[in-house]
């Protein structure tokens, strides 16, 4: 059974964690997965009735040596291959309607399964010198569909020559699969071209509080080399909190310092 197929029949099945929505119960997986298909089915329409205009879609695929999400390990320290696929379409003046996805395969983790899956979509808009970006992602865990789980997101982004700068939330409303409590992360980006160099420096910082982390920081700091279509990065991650974990009778900590190095290829 192919992966698409796999996560397809996966997502047909009903999760305990419901959602009350005018009467009537929804999965966050169903959720979702409605909204993604729906700005999907959007983007198509758009497509159609602006015939000169198409869907930007690019992708990539990546294996790095440890899977860090908001600067604690998802894959308990250990490899993990990844591949992401985005659709991009402009429908009008400066807009533009957006979805994608990224698959994670790691070596099998207890609390998160060996397969992790994120499914977004949204909106964004230029105005001024900002692109501003607002949308709602899914994470979700086949393996473990009880812990499936939705965000809301939003960011601003603004390019100054060689440096980026980025600022960006996002906002999990009440579910059971997440503790029962809403969660709340915030951060900022600023990445900065080395000028006559294909090398980029990027920093990250992050607060989070929510059901698994109480009051949060994690913060990042890579060097990225780029040779189209290829990418190498090394980057130390760090954060103020401890994710302990057994492997092999001995108690590590998944969200202390670490260098991860990614090696990624884009099309």
């Amino acid at each position: 059974m192919g992966l698409h197929t796999h996560l397809r029949l996966w997502l047909q099945r009903e999760g305990p964690d419901m959602i009350e929505f005018r009467g009537k119960s929804l999965t966050p997986a169903r959720l979702i997965w409605g909204s993604t298909a729906f700005l999907s089915a959007a983007i198509s329409q758009g497509a159609w009735a602006q015939e000169r205009v198409t869907p930007d879609v690019s992708g990539d695929v990546e294996v790095a040596s440890d899977y860090r999400f908001r600067g604690y390990s998802r894959s308990q320290e250990e490899p993990v291959a990844q591949a992401s696929l985005d659709a991009t379409l402009p429908v009008g003046g400066s807009t533009s309607l957006f979805s994608g996805g990224i698959g994670s395969l790691t070596q099998g983790n207890p609390d998160y399964g060996s397969f992790q899956a994120q499914v977004y979509a949204g909106v964004e808009q230029q105005v001024g010198i900002f692109r501003l970006s607002l949308g709602g992602r899914g994470y979700l865990f086949p393996d473990l569909s009880a812990k499936d789980y939705f965000e809301l997101f939003g960011s601003g982004q603004t390019q100054l020559g060689p440096l980026s700068a980025k600022l960006g939330f996002a906002f999990a409303p009440d579910q059971r699969s997440y503790g029962g409590k809403r969660g709340v992360y915030v951060y900022s980006d600023l990445d900065a071209g080395v000028p006559g160099t294909p090398l980029t420096v990027a920093t990250h910082l992050g607060w989070e509080d929510n059901a698994l982390f109480r009051d949060k920081l994690d913060w990042s700091l890579n060097l990225i080399y780029v040779r189209n279509p290829f990418s190498l990065s090394l980057g130390y991650v760090d954060t103020n909190r401890s994710a302990p974990f057994l492997e092999g009778g001995k108690l590590k900590n998944g969200a202390d310092a670490a260098l991860v190095v990614r090696l990624g290829a884009a099309f």
